[in-house]
């Protein structure tokens, strides 16, 4: 170690500064926390991606051969030149079939696989600070498409994670960058010259001191805090700031009742409308109380459009390949009959209907004989055949009285019922039920 002699006249307990050699050291330390907390927080962002159900626990293996292939490498990156030529030619042509990538997985499964190979190519080779910070931006894009996959429970845990890694894993580079532009002649040793031999008054040659360590605990515990204390007291149904809405423009209040469409990604406040829709009547149950399911359809919403589902019909309806009743000739264009399936009970009700849906008629499940007093009606055969449409209303108000059979199957028979809707639908509508409602979790 170089030691420079004190001048005459100097005191003696007065400091001095030696140029002694640690920056290895250093540098050794500070690039050991920044390799632990960039693969903490790439496999946080391979856990968020696990709780989705359509991907599971097997994506964490992806990543922990990321991380398991990052020394080899660097090493080939820092070896060999023809390393970086072979990693630039997989580049150019991941680029060239990107749309093919796209058209077969779909946009955000495609998304997620481009995703996934940028962080591959950036921990395969040596990285500088930009090559860090495209790392680490990778890992969000991740984080936030696991969100839209419909995660479990335990993205909250992923999520921790992630906040955690990332304060460690910014501040490494920072220290690792700063380190850096400082060069040799600022990592020097402070020595009190005495009468006995001088030594550094630190023996440790790390930059992440104990004090940094607190400090950096102090910072993370402050952003679980805040990040909780936004999750649980901020409201996430558009309910404006702080569970308020624009004095401006107030948010218009949604009611309930029947309509011709669904919106999915549509939020807000919603009001009960207690106007009557509709009045049913059974006249051959006692006291007229029916206690059997109080199911009402009406029609079927057959197509699925940016967050909204509506009934178009013809080459878009949901066409039943099931075995369909037989159809019983009427005189009268107010009535429609079938024979029944003899698997449930019959229940005669009389429907009082104040504004007729543009779908269909609502009755008890699988009506079987429907007459109508104020419109033509018919079978709608587009459909699967159990719903009722109006052809021709007469008046605003119709009333109709309907023998449905209602079938309440036994919890045995709905345990023992197959779930292969294959049989029962046709392809394309099996694929849109399944992509958008029909999700195993």
């Amino acid at each position: 170690m170089c030691r420079p002699i004190p001048r005459s006249g100097a005191r003696a307990s007065a400091p001095r500064m030696s140029c002694g050699p640690r920056r290895w050291c250093m540098r050794k330390s500070v690039d050991r926390v920044l390799n632990l907390s960039t693969a903490a927080l790439i496999m946080s962002s391979f856990l968020a991606l696990s709780s989705a159900p359509m991907l599971g626990l097997e994506i964490m293996v992806l990543g922990l051969l990321l991380l398991s292939l990052q020394p080899l490498g660097a090493f080939l990156d820092r070896s060999f030149r023809w390393y970086r030529y072979l990693t630039t030619a997989v580049t150019a042509l991941f680029a060239v079939s990107l749309p093919l990538w796209l058209a077969f997985l779909g946009l955000l499964p495609g998304v997620i696989a481009l995703i996934i190979y940028i962080m591959a190519h950036k921990v395969a080779h040596q990285k500088e600070r930009k090559d860090y910070i495209h790392l680490f931006l990778m890992c969000f894009l991740l984080l936030v498409a696991a969100c839209g996959l419909g995660p479990e429970a335990v993205i909250g845990l992923a999520m921790l994670c992630f906040l955690l890694s990332a304060v460690w894993a910014f501040l490494a580079l920072q220290i690792r960058t700063e380190a850096a532009q400082v060069g040799p002649s600022g990592l020097a040793d402070v020595i009190r010259l005495s009468d006995r031999e001088p030594s550094p008054t630190s023996p440790s040659s790390s930059l992440l001191d104990w004090g940094i360590v607190r400090s950096v605990g102090a910072v993370c515990l402050a952003a679980v805090v805040l990040t909780a204390g936004l999750f649980f007291g901020v409201p996430r149904v558009e309910a404006g700031l702080f569970g308020r809405s624009n004095l401006l423009t107030p948010a218009a209040a949604h009611r309930t009742g029947l309509g011709d469409l669904v919106e999915v990604g549509r939020g807000g406040r919603i009001e009960i409308d207690r106007s009557p829709v509709m009045r049913v009547e059974f006249p051959d149950i006692p006291d007229g109380q029916y206690t059997g399911p109080l199911y009402w359809p009406s029609s079927t919403m057959d197509t699925f459009t940016a967050g909204v589902w509506e009934r178009l019909g013809g080459p878009y309806a949901i066409r039943d390949v099931r075995r369909r009743q037989n159809l019983l000739p009427v005189n009268e264009r107010n009535v429609v009959a079938r024979e029944p399936l003899g698997r449930g009970r019959q229940v005669r009700q009389v429907i009082y209907l104040d504004d007729v849906p543009r779908g269909g008629l609502p009755c008890l499940a699988s009506p079987l004989r429907v007459k109508c007093d104020g419109a033509t009606i018919s079978w709608n055969q587009d459909e699967d055949g159990y719903f009722v449409q109006v052809d021709r209303l007469r008046a605003g108000r119709v009333s109709y009285e309907v023998i449905s059979e209602v079938e309440t199957p036994a919890p045995s028979q709905l345990r023992d019922a197959r779930t292969d809707y294959r049989q029962s639908m046709s392809g394309q509508d099996y694929f849109l039920l399944m992509r958008h409602s029909l999700q195993e979790r």
